[in-house]
């Protein structure tokens, strides 16, 4: 009698574990596009040194890397370096479910089934360097707010390279580029 009753213990919880398992692939949740802040407009270079470093010796990262087309793109963030005010970065697509159903299917993906309900396709792992200016538009995701996925808070440079330091990244951002220069980064919401 007593082996049955420590055994139903194991039972219960892999039953129990089970049944949250099955639940979470049948209700994946669907994170929105945000909406962006109030675009600032400007265009000049940054050169800026981290204010947390020890030493004040010159970086090797002094020049962009790769030319990218103006506009809006989807980046993932690979390192930033705080001496010059460069960010390292490759390009790819986000598509959501329910959004770009058409676009998932061709990457051959069925929407309803993505765990998470987006998909990140990155066909080309090409990475970038490119400049941010000075008066660039932060907007980071507001974690203490009530709706995090859609509500944002604006950083300067400075409080976000002390944020975020000299390490790589791997955040997910949308960037505007202006001839060459990254004048504007909103951080994308991924559950």
């Amino acid at each position: 009698m007593q082996k049955k009753k420590l055994l139903i213990y194991p039972v219960l919880l892999l039953v129990i574990l089970c049944g949250i398992f099955i639940y979470s692939k049948k209700t994946p949740t669907v994170p929105t596009q945000p909406t962006e802040p109030p675009k600032e407009d400007s265009s000049d270079n940054v050169n800026i040194t981290d204010p947390d470093s020890d030493s004040q010796k010159p970086t090797t990262d002094t020049t962009d890397s790769g030319s990218v087309e103006d506009g809006k793109h989807f980046i993932i963030l690979e390192k930033i370096n705080a001496d010059s005010g460069r960010i390292t970065f490759d390009r790819a697509d986000i598509f959501f479910s329910g959004q770009d159903d058409e676009e998932i299917k061709k990457l051959g993906e069925n929407p309803d089934e993505l765990p998470n309900g987006y998909l990140i396709d990155n066909k080309d792992e090409t990475q970038f360097t490119l400049t941010l200016d000075k008066n660039v538009n932060i907007n980071l995701l507001d974690n203490e707010s009530d709706n995090p996925a859609t509500t944002f808070k604006t950083v300067s440079l400075e409080e976000f390279l002390k944020m975020v330091g000299t390490e790589q990244v791997h955040s997910y951002f949308y960037i505007t580029v202006q001839n060459n220069i990254i004048t504007d980064m909103y951080e994308q919401y991924v559950p």
